[in-house]
């Protein structure tokens, strides 16, 4: 069972920000002259034809060396219309851990962008799919050519209508799963990227969980909640229409993800409601850059009245906590309450460590823990039940050995690790709840920052 990290623990957004970049070609005069990109190494080409000069000009745009279009002279790759804002628009290859590239457009304009003759306004987070134009207001258009485009991919074969509500479904399929896909819809009255799930429907028990989900995700609004926004059947498909995120996450501040999850964690709790399945797959990004907006996604474990016990145990096996594990052995009542807390204490230690502590795949995809209590060396059908027992028994999980060195700020060691200690407590009466964690030092020696970024980054825009 190999551990998914949600941030690369030996890269900071610092670090990339102070990467020399090149991503003009050579050939662009008007453009400040630098270091080509290796060929093999560029996710996408935005082609321009100049305004001045006639010419075709080349961006290159590389995971880690973002584009910057505006007026400003410092930017990437500069234009002088008056509709053009000095910091317009920055373009992103965004990796996941899977090695699959989105090129994604963030906005930060007072007028907007358009894609494919769509206007959007609003500082959006906007997807850039192969041979999609963007074009900066009443100035130069940029035509979109991907080279590591194998997670985002175009599709015209649609599995339902064209239309849903506000929304029009276009051909460009963002990922497929055996009984489902996924395509970029575009809201007409909002003008907002979405994203379109049809599924197949198989069994009615399969239907039954589709509707529940939707039903419970409507009810939610909140900007850390990936709620659902439309919904339609047609035929043997069900069609959901979601918020787009990138589906994945990369070099964020632990800190500030952390906070998010909380915030959207307590909203569903005020209204009794567990998520059940908080793991790093169900946490997904909206925006790319220094503050990105993150939301939980997947409620199809979600369990309403979550304070009353109950024998049905749901989730993923490594982010289970004791008594779950023990009701699914025992065949026990549990409550449920604070699952999602434990489930954030590993979130929070694979954040800053790059490993997940109770799995024994390690960061090099070697065991940590290489041997199991009998002496014999773990192997992937010993996995599970090894992630298992570790979660019960083991006593701590912090040892000094294990305890890599930090680059989150000046000696956060001991502050981050009560925190997650808290979280991780076996006993379910002294376990922290959302709340507590929210009111602990690690969080409010940083309240200040971390509330005016939340308010800038993520209230501000989501409200618009």
């Amino acid at each position: 069972m190999p551990a998914t990290t949600i941030t690369n623990p030996d890269a900071s957004l610092s670090t990339l920000k102070d990467k020399k970049r090149k991503i003009v070609d050579e050939d662009a005069s008007p453009v400040k002259k630098k270091r080509v990109v290796p060929a093999e190494s560029t996710a996408a080409v935005l082609s321009t034809r100049n305004a001045k000069t006639g010419r075709v000009d080349k961006l290159f745009v590389k995971v880690g060396y973002p584009v910057l279009l505006g007026r400003r002279s410092s930017c990437d790759y500069v234009l002088h219309e008056p509709s053009v804002s000095s910091k317009h628009c920055v373009i992103h290859a965004v990796k996941s851990d899977s090695g699959n590239v989105g090129i994604v457009c963030q906005d930060y304009s007072s007028n907007g962008v358009l894609i494919n003759g769509h206007v959007f306004t609003g500082k959006q987070s906007l997807l850039l799919m192969e041979g999609d134009v963007l074009t900066l207001p009443n100035s130069q258009s940029f035509t979109c050519q991907q080279f590591l485009s194998h997670y985002i991919q175009a599709n015209n074969g649609l599995e339902g209508p064209s239309r849903v509500g506000n929304y029009i479904i276009t051909g460009k399929r963002l990922g497929s799963g055996a009984y489902s896909s996924v395509h970029l819809a575009v809201d007409v009255k909002t003008a907002r990227q979405a994203a379109c799930k049809t599924i197949i429907r198989k069994t009615q028990a399969d239907i039954d969980d589709v509707l529940r989900e939707v039903r419970l995700l409507r009810q939610l609004r909140h900007p850390n909640i990936n709620a659902v926004y439309g919904f339609h059947t047609s035929g043997v498909n069900l069609q959901a229409i979601h918020s787009w995120t990138m589906g994945f996450l990369c070099e964020g501040e632990a800190k500030y993800i952390a906070w998010q999850l909380m915030q959207g964690l307590e909203y569903i709790y005020e209204r009794r409601i567990s998520h059940r399945d908080l793991k790093p797959e169900n946490v997904l990004l909206c925006t790319p850059g220094s503050f990105p907006r993150v939301v939980i996604a997947d409620f199809g474990l979600a369990r309403e009245n979550s304070y009353e016990p109950t024998a049905n145990v749901a989730g993923t096996v490594s982010y289970l906590p004791p008594e779950a594990i023990n009701a699914l052995a025992w065949r026990e009542m549990y409550s449920s309450e604070t699952t999602d807390s434990w489930a954030l204490g590993l979130l929070v230690f694979i954040m800053l460590q790059g490993f997940h502590p109770f799995d024994p795949i390690g960061r090099s995809k070697e065991s940590r823990y290489p041997y199991n209590n009998v002496g014999e060396l773990d192997t992937p059908a010993h996995s599970e039940e090894v992630v298992r027992r570790r979660i019960v028994q083991k006593e701590k999980v912090f040892k000094a050995e294990d305890w890599v060195e930090l680059a989150l700020g000046a000696n956060p060691e001991d502050f981050s690790r009560d925190f997650i200690s808290a979280l991780l407590i076996r006993d379910i009466q002294k376990r922290a709840k959302i709340r507590d964690a929210m009111h602990h030092p690690w969080i409010t020696r940083d309240i200040a920052s971390l509330k005016a970024a939340y308010l800038r980054y993520v209230e501000q825009p989501h409200t618009r």
